[in-house]
């Protein structure tokens, strides 16, 4: 199931990007992180000092027992929570990408 919720997000990014006729590709090959998982999507053309615009999408459940503790804060606390997670994971990527986390809670609470 929360592979669907993923596909889902991944095509409207993609299709967001290619409405403002900015080329992207979906999970590019060879863009790794150190644990050997590569980001949801890249833009083709460079940005700001010759980088790529990368965005990473989570779906995160906020009804799971991990996320109950950090889910009584309010709502986003557990998006909040994924993002910076995720900008950790990315973390040795930034030198040479610009990442955009986006993260929407299965609740539909939209990460900061």
């Amino acid at each position: 199931m929360p592979f669907h919720r993923h596909a889902a997000i991944y095509g409207v990014l993609h299709h967001s990007l290619t409405s403002a006729c900015i080329a992207a590709c979906l999970e590019p090959p060879g863009l790794s992180r150190f644990d050997g998982k590569w980001p949801d999507g890249l833009s083709l053309i460079l940005r700001e000092c010759g980088k790529s615009l990368v965005c990473d999408a989570t779906v995160p459940d906020s009804l799971t027992k991990s996320y109950s503790l950090r889910a009584v804060f309010g709502t986003g606390a557990v998006a909040a929570l994924t993002e910076f997670k995720k900008s950790v994971k990315n973390a040795d990527l930034t030198s040479y990408i610009f990442t955009h986390q986006v993260t929407i809670e299965c609740l539909g609470a939209l990460g900061p």
